[in-house]
């Protein structure tokens, strides 16, 4: 769907459409005959035997060690994962998982450069001015969308939010929340008091969402009716690219 919003916008800027070809290319086509899948599990796996020889690993990831080692030898999985993963999701998995500034620069003649955080980089070679015209498409700027869509944030919310953040979305529903003060990165502070407000609003509880959809927060306090008081910071994951990066 954030591909389908993607296509209506370099529309709408009147990309050609041959470009806008060599553009699906990149992101679906190039993904299939590079094996994407099983490189992404190839990476991970590297990852964790790496753990394994630092001593380092957990239970849980030596399950997940257990099932990477499983896939890579069940050439149907593999196969049926070529339609499903590409470079479109991988950067917005990133994109999710670090909380990092991740998007797509669109170039004339379909060139395409992802960048995530203040890193760019390309599964193909570049050989041109970064600095050149271009259209900037950030990837949370299309999550926005689903996070408020009423339709489509019981099937959105719950596959991108850890547990604390789902218990917050959870006594949001519920009305239960006494008090909420929310960290933003920039140092804003967000704070919601149902003892004055009675009821949050609409917008409030829209704005809640979307901060804790998109994890644009340092930290999260939390009182709710019952006395209940939840305290919580953001963790970012850094994601190594196994992609060449970009200066």
């Amino acid at each position: 769907m954030i591909w389908l919003r993607i296509l209506d916008t370099l529309r709408s800027m009147s990309y050609s459409i041959n470009d806008i070809e060599k553009v699906t290319d990149y992101f679906f086509k190039d993904a299939y005959f590079d094996d994407l899948p099983e490189k992404n599990i190839r990476y991970n796996k590297t990852v964790l035997e790496e753990k394994v020889k630092k001593g380092t690993i957990t239970y849980e990831e030596e399950q997940l060690l257990k099932n990477l080692n499983g896939f890579l030898e069940d050439e149907r999985l593999l196969y049926a994962l070529k339609f499903d993963i590409n470079y479109l999701s991988n950067l917005i998995v990133h994109c999710i998982s670090t909380s990092l500034e991740a998007g797509i620069m669109i170039y004339k003649g379909g060139r395409v450069v992802e960048y995530l955080g203040e890193t760019t980089f390309s599964h193909k070679a570049i050989d041109f001015d970064l600095n050149a015209p271009h259209i900037k498409l950030p990837i949370k700027y299309f999550l926005k969308e689903f996070i408020n869509n009423d339709e489509l944030q019981n099937s959105i919310l719950p596959n991108i939010l850890n547990d604390d953040e789902k218990y917050i979305i959870g006594e949001l529903r519920k009305d239960n929340i006494s008090e909420l003060n929310i960290k933003k990165s920039g140092g804003e502070i967000v704070r919601i008091d149902i003892a004055t407000d009675k009821v949050i609003s609409g917008e409030k509880a829209k704005q809640i969402k979307e901060i804790i959809g998109l994890r644009n927060y340092e930290e999260v306090i939390i009182n709710t009716r019952n006395a209940n008081t939840l305290s919580f910071k953001k963790r970012t994951k850094k994601i190594k690219q196994n992609e060449k990066l970009i200066q």
